[in-house]
């Protein structure tokens, strides 16, 4: 089992990222598609983020982070308005996730800690009744089980799916090196067919509509 890097190309879809804290009933579960760009502009793995959080909070629903709104139960944050029983506290998911990224990036990756093997035993130390090895062990299946699902979603269908970006490019082949042959609204019903196509963003799954029209699954949910 090769070690997990905190910095990578996205694991997962945006689609896979949500429909995990949709069928959790995640309470950030409406704002997903925001919180997985945040974590790429980091340059950090939505899957590794997410399985941290399910493993820390079971997604939001469990502990002090379900009134905290703190995504990795951080104890110092920039951007947390108070301090209560040794956690920071949140006005929104969003700067909690900003203030998790930034500790990732610079006292973990930038300090020589870049895998989750190496930084999950300080992040989450035995004193604090951790147990990091089961903590690790938790991370590399649930990410394992995410990937895997991205790739059996190839050639699934019909289905339907719902526009998750503001303007999302039809391309005549599922490559974004394709020709954009027309684009689609955030909110817009598409249907068709899973299908294999060019790597983006850690996923193959592509929808295709019609021949000749292609989406990528991170534009959709």
């Amino acid at each position: 089992m090769a070690d997990l890097t905190f910095r990578s190309a996205p694991r997962i879809s945006a689609a896979s990222f949500t429909r995990v804290l949709t069928r959790a009933a995640s309470p950030v579960a409406g704002d997903a598609a925001n919180l997985y760009a945040i974590i790429v502009s980091y340059g950090l793995d939505p899957a590794v983020a997410l399985a941290m959080f399910a493993h820390e909070s079971r997604y939001g629903n469990d502990g002090v982070a379900h009134r905290s709104l703190n995504w990795g139960n951080l104890r110092h944050g920039a951007r947390a308005y108070k301090i209560e029983s040794g956690f920071e506290f949140y006005r929104n998911w969003a700067d909690s996730l900003r203030d998790w990224c930034e500790l990732i990036r610079d006292r973990y990756v930038g300090q020589g800690l870049a895998t989750i093997e190496l930084a999950i035993p300080v992040y989450a130390p035995p004193k604090d009744h951790n147990v990091p090895a089961k903590y690790i062990a938790a991370v590399h299946q649930l990410v394992a089980a995410w990937q895997a699902s991205d790739a059996n979603d190839a050639g699934l269908g019909p289905v339907s799916r719902i526009v998750a970006v503001s303007v999302a490019r039809v391309r005549a082949l599922p490559n974004l090196e394709a020709a954009v042959v027309s684009t689609k609204s955030k909110g817009t019903a598409v249907g068709g067919l899973l299908v294999v196509g060019a790597l983006v963003q850690g996923s193959v799954t592509w929808l295709k509509l019609r021949d000749g029209q292609f989406m990528h699954s991170s534009v959709l949910l």
